[in-house]
């Protein structure tokens, strides 16, 4: 799976942020379609089988392991299953392609362990700004991070959603749909330009 490509300022975060680059490319978003606990076992059994033993086999590895909730996110032939397990250290969710292939683990994580030149970049880029909180991506050997970050445009409270390499470098900043773009680049003038330079270099 190759890295998702730096830009700009987005206004929608999927739910799986490493297949933000693709659902553009295809220009349509449409959102997960979600099912809870009591739903999620009849939603898997439309799944295909290979989603299903994937999710059995995940199922197997802990005891008391169980399926919190299901989403589904239709992009057609590129469409994804997403899982929240939930057992005896917590929740994580997991994202599949249609044959079964591991896409993803996603799970939140404390600020104070994300890694120092994350948390840095976040202070150098957000200074006074809150994290909200902060999630941990694993794809294959690639670890990335997202840090919700809660700014100020104008004097309007907004939340910032970072997605960072383990170096702590910003490969993409997405917006609440409610919020303006320049209001945005106003606010953190330089936040946009750190993302572009990025892409060239």
């Amino acid at each position: 799976m190759s890295d998702p490509a730096p830009t700009r300022l987005r206004t929608f975060r999927p739910a799986s942020l490493l297949l933000a680059a693709s659902v553009l490319s295809v220009g349509v978003f449409t959102g997960p379609a979600w099912a809870d606990a009591h739903d999620a076992q009849a939603a898997l059994s439309a799944a295909p089988a290979a989603v299903q033993t994937a999710i059995q086999g995940e199922l197997a590895k802990q005891p008391g392991l169980r399926i919190e909730a299901l989403e589904f996110e239709d992009y057609g032939e590129d469409s994804v299953y997403g899982i929240t397990f939930e057992g005896p250290d917590g929740s994580y969710d997991m994202y599949y392609a249609m044959d079964g292939y591991l896409l993803e683990r996603v799970e939140e994580v404390e600020v104070a362990q994300l890694p120092a030149a994350v948390r840095k970049t976040i202070s150098t880029e957000f200074p006074g700004d809150r994290i909200d909180e902060a999630e941990k991506i694993t794809a294959e050997d690639e670890v990335l991070y997202a840090v919700e970050v809660e700014t100020k445009v104008g004097r309007t409270e907004r939340e910032l959603e970072v997605l960072l390499s383990d170096q702590g470098e910003m490969l993409e900043i997405y917006i609440d749909l409610q919020v303006d773009e320049d209001d945005v680049v106003d606010e953190h003038g330089d936040a946009e330009d750190h993302v572009h330079d990025a892409a060239d270099g």
